[in-house]
């Protein structure tokens, strides 16, 4: 008899000693001959033993076909996957049970109503099923479920959990554990709860792992964290103990919904319970306050951390780095830098991209975000797309759009695909810098990559035209975008009217008014001064202080620095129209009264000599 043993690197698969080769392709069957080596066959005793031989072989292939019969009895189900013995009686395309078609008419195909798809998961469950041992064990299937998840295969792992034996030992909780985990790796949360469903139609009793993988599809799927606690009383009232999996998945949705004082209350009474909050807890919950940018209680909660000998991770230091980060405080960064390498924890690329951006988010410190990213290559960290997004908007704050396109090149050169981020970031640089021309290359460029702009790359390729008057471009960035979904807005509308002001198409403003009221959308106060400083600009007062009424009637008035400054240039162009308004009508009543002085008439040309004359009769008079 061979003996089996499994491989130690790969417990899923087994090998017969003879079989090496087999089992690095995977084409030979279990029923395929073993070679006989060239040596034995010209040995005097081949002869001896071919009898021998002959009986002992087709007794193994009786007791396998026998072995392989009882699994596929195992394993018959009535879906269309499910596959019997392969012999000619049972094939109904075999010769024998194949019906002759009449003359001139096409035989019916081999295998109907099957696609290729069914036909591959049809070839992949036999040889699971053929194999000799079975490959078909709870562990194997406890490996397998999350790796075809992870890999997007969610149909194959449906398939075979369907066409798993219905004995005892595959009714266990951890397969049906690896199934929901793999499920919801790939995103088949609806699945994930049919499978769910089907162990509590089993009576199958679920355990902790779960619990927890239940309230994490709950999450993913968009569930609230109220609904995600309504599970876990009902999940308790089934006698599922408390896990750190459990409430670290809880936390986890908590913190996700805002709801952080929430979160700490179930830590609390966690710790309660005799169950101490690890890392991960900690990273969940100091998450949660940085980004509501509460670094106060972030840092509180890493002292609190540290205090009970949870050692802090490469995450822990860099959720602070990235709230210091968006505080523009690189200096604390920078210690934190240290801190982390004192504690034997090496700096990664994240934490770098910290301090690039903490440096790039001041206008006069790009050349120091620019340090940092060659402090990051020195040490041997390779840039990623966030690094290099970091880089470009420290560049474009900076003014320095020529560098920024420069490392945009670099980061294509180095094969790093550029992002959303990027492009944006990119695009910015030129518009501060007033370049339409590259601009509208970069938006592009954008477009051939396929690449979908967010909100704000579409108000800054707006504003970016806007400024520099090209209305026309402005408006095919409103259609392009329109196409993907990006309806006009009151900002949209502003900066559109800045570009017809601004391209000395002042005279369309009050059809874009229209505009907007009929898409429902109100008019704020940066409209209206929009429209009013335009008016200005080409000296037509008597619209700019129609608009100004309307402001104030409307009661959108601006800040009160900005609304200053449009009442002073109003209060001067009204205080010279009022002062014209008054000479003339005091011009109309004196003329009316006869009160003009007559004119002055034209002086000849010895009006001097008149005036010496007369200075000289004074004198002579006074003499």
């Amino acid at each position: 008899m061979h003996q089996t043993f499994s491989s130690p690197s790969c417990p899923l698969f087994y090998r017969k000693p003879h079989f090496s080769k087999t089992l690095i392709r995977f084409s030979a069957t279990p029923s395929s001959p073993v070679p006989t080596p060239s040596s034995h066959s010209s040995s005097p005793f081949s002869s001896l033993f071919s009898k021998n031989k002959t009986e002992h072989s087709n007794t193994n292939d009786s007791r396998r076909k026998k072995k392989t019969r009882i699994q596929m009895t195992q394993f018959s189900d009535s879906s269309s996957l499910a596959l019997q013995p392969k012999t000619p009686d049972s094939n109904p395309n075999s010769p024998s049970k194949r019906i002759a078609a009449p003359p001139g008419v096409s035989p019916p195909p081999l295998t109907p109503n099957l696609t290729p798809n069914s036909m591959s998961r049809r070839k992949k469950s036999k040889w699971f099923r053929t194999h000799e041992p079975s490959l078909v064990t709870a562990r194997a299937c406890s490996l397998l479920f999350p790796m075809l998840g992870r890999a997007g295969m969610g149909d194959d792992l449906m398939v075979l959990l369907r066409n798993l034996p219905k004995t005892r030992q595959f009714r266990d909780v951890r397969i049906y554990n690896s199934a929901i985990s793999g499920l919801s790796s790939c995103g088949r949360y609806d699945d994930a709860w049919k499978v769910y469903d089907e162990m509590e139609t089993n009576n199958i009793r679920p355990d902790h792992v779960t619990c927890s993988i239940m309230i994490t599809v709950m999450r993913k799927d968009g569930h609230s964290a109220k609904d995600a606690w309504e599970f876990f009383q009902r999940m308790n009232r089934k006698g599922v103990k408390w896990s750190l999996e459990v409430l670290g998945a809880l936390i986890k949705s908590f913190c996700d919904e805002g709801l952080k004082n929430e979160a700490l209350i179930i830590q609390s009474e966690m710790e309660k319970k005799g169950i101490s909050s690890n890392a991960i807890v900690y990273n969940t919950l100091m998450d949660a306050y940085s980004k509501s940018n509460r670094v106060e209680e972030a840092e509180g909660l890493f002292g609190e951390m540290k205090a009970k000998g949870v050692m802090p991770t490469s995450a822990t230091y860099n959720i602070l780095m990235d709230a210091y980060s968006r505080r523009m405080q690189p200096e604390i960064i920078e210690n934190l830098l240290l801190e982390m390498q004192d504690m034997g924890l090496e700096p990664n690329v994240k934490s770098y991209t910290c301090l690039i951006s903490a440096y790039g988010r001041q206008k006069k410190m790009s050349d120091m975000a620019a340090d940092a990213f060659l402090r990051m290559k020195k040490v041997g960290i390779k840039p990623t797309s966030h690094s290099y997004t970091a880089l470009i908007h420290a560049y474009s704050v900076g003014g320095w759009h020529e560098k920024a396109y420069t490392a945009f090149e670099n980061m294509k050169r180095e094969g790093i695909k550029p992002s959303i981020e990027t492009y944006t970031a990119l695009l910015d640089a030129f518009r501060r810098a007033g370049d339409t021309q590259t601009l509208m290359k970069i938006w592009k460029l954008m477009l051939s990559d396929k690449i979908e702009g967010t909100r704000v790359t579409f108000n800054i390729l707006l504003d970016g035209f806007a400024k520099q008057g090209h209305y026309m471009e402005a408006r095919d960035v409103i259609f392009e975008f329109g196409k993907i979904g990006f309806q006009p807005t009151v900002m949209t509308y502003n900066m559109l009217m800045n570009a017809y002001a601004r391209g000395g198409q002042h005279s369309r403003l009050p059809q874009l008014l229209k505009e907007m009221t009929s898409l429902n959308l109100k008019p704020d106060s940066i409209t209206y001064s929009t429209m009013i400083y335009a008016y200005v600009r080409v000296r037509d007062f008597k619209r700019a202080f129609f608009y100004h009424k309307q402001m104030v009637k409307s009661g959108q008035v601006p800040d009160p620095q900005s609304y200053q400054k449009l009442r002073s240039i109003l209060d001067v162009k009204a205080a010279t129209k009022n002062r014209k308004d008054r000479s003339a009508i005091l011009g109309i009543v004196n003329s009316n009264m006869g009160l003009l002085k007559p004119k002055k008439g034209k002086k000849d040309e010895f009006w001097k000599n008149k005036k010496g004359q007369r200075r000289i009769q004074s004198f002579a008079h006074d003499g």
